[in-house]
């Protein structure tokens, strides 16, 4: 027999092991810990890196960009249309953090400029996580209203899902009184001297 197959049939099998050679017509066995079976099996070093969760290694990225100009007139903590992006968790340890970054006017339906306070909110799968007072400040804005005003608005959250299930973020927006937030143009409605918007979802290992 070949002297490499001569030294595999002289190795004890058993569970959990396996085989490498040592030298030349020579082979031994070595543990297999459920560990490193798992991190053969992935075919990318994309995926072999979200298998091994590093701390604070971001695992994948999802990103929407919006474009139109959807208005929240007021009234409530209103969905923003259009203004979501979703992800699906590989660990149910991982965080998930938020970034918004968007372009608001604001209309009050007057001639003259205003001055008038409008908040910005978060919901996960339709449940509403961050309002204009949890966490406090965490999204409040001051905008001047009418006219040629655009003013570029961000936030950062972070998000503990405890899942593996789809994760929809969807922005949400609360004008105050009768006043009408104007994502992506100016608070006239003339849809000029806008701009783009952004969320960015992060899944971060734990």
């Amino acid at each position: 027999l070949d002297s490499e197959l001569t030294a595999i049939a002289g190795l004890t099998s058993a569970a959990d092991k396996g085989i490498q050679f040592t030298g030349s017509g020579t082979a031994a066995t070595f543990d297999l810990t459920a560990a490193g079976k798992a991190l053969l099996d992935d075919a990318t070093a994309a995926t072999q890196r979200g298998t091994l969760q590093m701390s604070n290694n971001v695992i994948q990225v999802v990103t929407t960009l919006l474009t139109t100009k959807p208005n929240v007139a007021g009234g409530g903590m209103l969905d923003v249309s259009g203004f979501s992006a979703t992800i699906t968790p590989r660990y149910n340890t991982s965080t998930i953090l938020i970034m918004v970054n968007t372009r608001v006017g604001s209309s009050n339906g007057g001639g003259a400029a205003a001055t008038t306070i409008h908040f910005l909110g978060l919901k996960a799968n339709t449940v509403q996580i961050v309002t204009p007072t949890s966490p406090v400040n965490c999204m409040t804005s001051v905008f001047t209203e009418k006219w040629d005003v655009c003013q570029p608005v961000s936030f950062d959250y972070v998000h503990s899902p405890g899942s593996v299930s789809a994760q929809t973020y969807q922005v949400t927006g609360y004008a105050t009184g009768s006043h009408t937030m104007r994502f992506n143009e100016r608070g006239v409605g003339d849809g000029s001297y806008g701009g783009v918007s952004t969320i960015t979802l992060m899944e971060i290992a734990a």
